[in-house]
């Protein structure tokens, strides 16, 4: 997502949300699942990123709430996180939904 209104490719513009979301996933079979991704957050007025896991209910299972005010200057690179799924037994999916912050 792109927050700046430059004409960049994959901009949203401002207090916008964009949501990725995969194919239902059955787990019942698997042991020691894990879901990892890797995101890029620097700028100016980053604001959030939710994974939501969605099997009976949806629950929010990884949140990072990016600093609004001040730049990331020491996150100008690539994160990997791995995300705990062992605890699911069922047919999910796996969503991410992403906010934009102000400008």
């Amino acid at each position: 997502m792109e927050a700046s209104t430059n004409g960049s490719p994959g901009e949203i513009g401002a207090n916008a949300t964009a949501i990725l979301e995969g194919p239902c996933l059955d787990l019942s079979t698997f042991a020691n699942v894990q879901f990892t991704f890797d995101y890029h957050a620097y700028g100016d007025n980053i604001s959030t990123a939710n994974l939501v896991v969605q099997g009976s209910t949806a629950t929010d299972i990884w949140f990072n709430l990016y600093n609004i005010v001040t730049p990331i200057t020491s996150q100008d690179q690539w994160i990997s996180e791995a995300i705990d799924l062992s605890g699911y037994n069922q047919n999910i999916k796996i969503r991410i939904v992403g906010t934009t912050g102000n400008s």
